[in-house]
């Protein structure tokens, strides 16, 4: 029998006390995690470590590229060592003791573990070719810049089909009747869509979500199995038109101009920091002691960049909202849908105004639904 879904949905005022408590800890523990990764990378740069670091790599190897390799296997690893316990503390104890969390202890190390393979997968190669850049070009930022955006946009292409598959168990819709529905309103807001997916987000935890992914072919509508068995139909098309919104805007290609213009302002900066440590703090600007350095200089540069960079999420977001009231045309829906996510992911609807703009991606769940109860006064 089809479970009997609450409509419209209200906020559970215990859910929402057990939420500020469950968002602070969390972002207590993120804030933690950024300032242990910072305060490793400057030990290991100011202490001289990074010297007997660079030494062990230059050993292993011959070719440059390759001990660049090393040298960012070694830094990488400490500061997956220092981070593992707020890792667990934060992604499996806080989980499970604020009832959000499916996954037993091997399944979450299982998880963990992916996610740390992956980031080797990844940073590796980029960090090793960044640094043959710096040691065969003057300028070479121009050049970083460059492929990492290009790195950007390919990892954006292959998400859909190569890494989201890699953590979540995956199947085709069956809702035939909504299928069309999705689709058709993705027609009226120009998109095409190949695909509408159900990821098994049930096997890992209480939260819902959805998501659009991919360009072209790969373009698809992923929705969670735990929206769909706790959502109407109604709240689901409200959720699903505010991520094709972003399709709609070209939000796809207003965050790559961002993130382009933050890619060459951060290489610059760090181009500069190199430039005057070289011959003092380290031999050369392209010397691997000089690696943590590097790290060191684009975590301070992202963690000043977030609060702009985050003001401008937030603002696109927004319009995303009043996108999916406009097609929708369902203002009791989307209120209904914005209540229910705050109180199932245990996220605080009025978080206090520094703390939102400073550290939220998204707007306060008070003000996506200020907007909706507007929009259907004005109807």
């Amino acid at each position: 029998m089809p479970k009997k879904i609450k409509y419209p949905y209200e906020y559970n005022e215990k859910a929402r006390k057990i939420a500020k408590l469950y968002t602070r800890i969390k972002i207590i523990n993120g804030i933690i995690s950024d300032i242990l990764s910072i305060a490793v990378l400057a030990i290991i740069f100011y202490s001289g470590a990074a010297y007997y670091l660079a030494f062990f790599a230059m050993q292993l190897s011959g070719a440059y590229f390759l001990q660049a390799l090393v040298m960012g296997f070694l830094l990488t690893t400490v500061l997956n060592i220092c981070r593992l316990p707020l890792g667990f503390y934060s992604g499996y104890i806080i989980e499970h003791r604020y009832g959000l969390s499916n996954q037993s202890f091997a399944e979450w190390v299982r998880d963990y573990g992916k996610g740390i393979f992956l980031g080797y997968l990844i940073f590796l190669p980029i960090i090793s070719i960044v640094y043959f850049l710096i040691s065969s070009f003057a300028e070479w930022w121009i050049y970083a810049s460059v492929f990492s955006l290009a790195i950007y946009l390919f990892l954006d292409f292959i998400y859909p089909v190569v890494i989201f598959p890699f953590f979540y168990k995956t199947r085709a819709y069956r809702d035939m009747k909504q299928i069309k529905r999705l689709k058709e309103m993705a027609l009226r807001a120009g998109v095409k869509v190949s695909r509408v997916l159900v990821a098994m987000e049930s096997e890992k935890s209480k939260k819902a979500n959805a998501m659009f992914a991919g360009f072209g072919e790969t373009k698809r509508i992923v929705l969670f199995d735990t929206l769909l068995e706790s959502f109407t139909p109604d709240e689901i098309e409200t959720v699903v038109a505010h991520e094709l919104a972003h399709y709609a805007n070209r939000d796809i290609y207003r965050f790559f101009l961002l993130e382009a213009a933050k890619t060459f302002v951060s290489f610059y900066l760090i181009y500069l920091v190199l430039q005057s440590a070289a011959g003092d703090a380290i031999p050369s600007a392209g010397h691997l002691s000089g690696m943590p350095l590097f790290m060191l200089a684009f975590s301070v540069i992202e963690l000043f960049a977030m609060p702009a960079v985050n003001t401008y999420s937030r603002r696109r977001e927004s319009e995303a909202d009043r996108f999916s009231l406009e097609v929708c045309q369902k203002p009791d829906a989307q209120i209904s849908s914005e209540k229910r996510l705050a109180d199932m992911n245990l996220s605080d609807d009025r978080p206090h105004p520094a703390v939102e703009f400073l550290l939220y991606t998204h707007p306060a769940a008070w003000r996506r639904v200020k907007m909706a109860e507007d929009f259907r006064k004005k109807k």
